[in-house]
């Protein structure tokens, strides 16, 4: 019984644990998106205030493919469109997890700022994909509970079996001194019976001798 509440506590924990890191995670990788939409906005600032598309097309292009987003667009103060770039299709596995909500699509935006002026906007849509790294922290933890609870059962097991060869032990050592007491008291009554049986001797030689006279 001990065993079974040891076990479900380390389960309980572990769920707790990983509830934690998905949350902690979340945030962390959210905040490391903002960070890379502001550092985006930092290299696109001298480009919008030149009107230089060229540029930063192949910049964008590149940010919005290693970002993840789904669009990166940048607008001017007017609210103009000055670039945008998207990415490409999806497989039908991130298509699906997508549709199902598990990779969660983020609006994310940041002030393009020049010499102190906020001259645009630019904006992405972040698909987080932390569902992927979850999965694996989720599978690990499964894995070492798993070992966990293989243990412990080889561990009861092993125990059950001290337990019974310990009760066999000492079974054959009640088993052992009452059959050493036994064969002491047949020693004994066979010492007796010959001592009786001298005795009788004996006593029939002194009769026998006393007949003679």
């Amino acid at each position: 019984m001990k065993t079974k509440r040891k076990t479900c506590l380390v389960a309980i924990v572990s769920m707790a644990a990983f509830m934690a890191f998905v949350a902690a995670y979340e945030l962390h990788a959210r905040s490391r998106a903002l960070m890379n939409v502001n550092r985006h906005s930092e290299v696109v600032a001298n480009s919008l205030w030149n009107y230089n598309r060229q540029s930063i097309s192949e910049y964008l292009d590149l940010a919005c493919r290693a970002g993840g987003y789904e669009y990166l667009r940048i607008t001017d103060n007017t609210g103009g469109k000055f670039m945008e770039a998207t990415a490409g299709r999806d497989g039908w596995l991130e298509d699906s997890l997508i549709r199902l909500r598990l990779i969660p699509r983020i609006p994310l935006f940041s002030v393009v700022m020049f010499e102190g002026k906020a001259i645009g906007r630019i904006e992405v849509l972040w698909k987080s994909r932390t569902l992927y790294v979850e999965v694996l922290v989720l599978a690990a933890i499964l894995a070492l509970l798993v070992i966990f609870f293989m243990y412990q059962r080889i561990a009861r097991s092993r125990n059950i079996l001290e337990e019974k060869v310990a009760e066999r032990t000492s079974e054959l050592t009640e088993a052992n001194a009452s059959l050493i007491r036994e064969m002491a008291d047949r020693a004994a009554a066979d010492q007796e019976r010959k001592k009786l049986e001298a005795q009788l001797r004996q006593a029939q030689k002194m009769e026998a001798i006393g007949t003679l006279a």
